[in-house]
């Protein structure tokens, strides 16, 4: 029953949502299962990242700041990724991460995954393909944010 729960959590991410039956399940039974209760903190802030993490059961609250400084809290639930940059490179988390109650995660650590992009190259196409797509998302905001700028420019001449 775990297994395929975990199982179940990586299938709902952008990122292993194409990879096959059998690939996540390897993907699943290598992954860390990790536990926390309401309050603990999974992340601090500048935290080096060992890997990425996906929520399995629960929620959590992402804690981080705009550009702007302002304090920005985004909640999170079963199937979303955390970190996912650190499964390429060494990084450190740009915000906090705290459980919203009872939290079940799995912890795909940076060597497992690149050793299992070497045996399983569609896990990197996956990578690829969620890399592009943020990419597009934050081409897409830098577009409006000038747009909108320069719309405020020439409304107030």
């Amino acid at each position: 029953m775990r297994l395929e729960e975990d199982m179940a959590a990586l299938q709902r991410t952008a990122l292993f949502g194409g990879v096959d039956a059998a690939r996540l399940e390897v993907l699943a039974f290598t992954a860390a299962r990790q536990t926390y209760a309401e309050g603990e903190v999974l992340i601090q802030r500048g935290d080096f990242l060992p890997g990425a993490f996906v929520i399995v059961s629960g929620s959590a609250t992402m804690l981080g700041e705009g550009a702007d400084g302002e304090a920005l809290a985004t909640r999170l639930d079963r199937g979303d990724l955390i970190g996912e940059m650190a499964l390429m490179k060494e990084t450190v988390s740009q915000a906090a991460v705290r459980a919203a109650g009872d939290l079940d995660v799995l912890l795909i650590r940076r060597e497992l995954f690149s050793r299992l992009v070497s045996e399983f190259p569609e896990l990197g196409a996956g990578v690829a393909r969620s890399a592009a797509d943020r990419l597009e998302k934050l081409t897409d905001d830098i577009q409006r944010l000038l747009s909108a700028r320069q719309n405020k420019k020439v409304n107030s001449v």
